[in-house]
């Protein structure tokens, strides 16, 4: 990752801390993460209660609510997934500005989709990166791997608005 510290430098990433990006709505993946899912599992998030089934593990039974209702209920828990960031950058001439800082809205789009690339796949999420213009012209598919970011990176250096 050192040829690609152009957008990631370690002082920028110290600023990042421990930051959690999380979904607001539930979505759905296919291995635990930090979002929330529209799936019932194991989590500390409580969620819901059901009738409980014959077979239900008895250590889900709330038995408080039994207590006060003679009927057997289950504790039911969001299930925290994955999910997948598509990252789009605006590559067009017009994000070749550079107002009175010298610094374009282009490269300031770059620091952006590098340090959301860095977050998502720091908590494995998978990230995929789209530059366009008046087309598509450059697509990364989704991984969650961490070497993704390198792949990531890369692109965005080697990429002109």
């Amino acid at each position: 990752m050192k040829q690609y510290r152009k957008y990631l430098d370690p002082v920028f990433l110290s600023k990042l801390g421990n930051m959690d990006l999380v979904a607001r709505c539930a979505v759905e993946g296919f291995f635990s993460g930090l979002h929330p899912s529209p799936f019932h599992g194991f989590s500390v998030e409580y969620s819901d209660h059901r009738e409980y089934h014959s077979g239900d593990e008895l250590k889900f039974v709330d038995w408080k609510v039994f207590g006060r209702s003679d009927k057997l209920y289950i504790k039911q828990f969001q299930q925290e997934t994955n999910t997948t960031a598509y990252i789009l950058l605006d590559s067009s001439q017009s994000m070749a500005f550079a107002g009175n800082g010298g610094v374009s809205k282009f490269k300031y789009g770059c620091f952006l989709a590098a340090a959301l690339s860095y977050l998502m796949l720091s908590q494995c999420d998978s990230t995929s990166l789209i530059l366009f213009a008046e087309r598509v012209t450059k697509r990364i598919g989704a991984q969650s791997k961490r070497t993704h970011l390198n792949t990531i990176l890369a692109a965005l250096q080697n990429s002109k608005p």
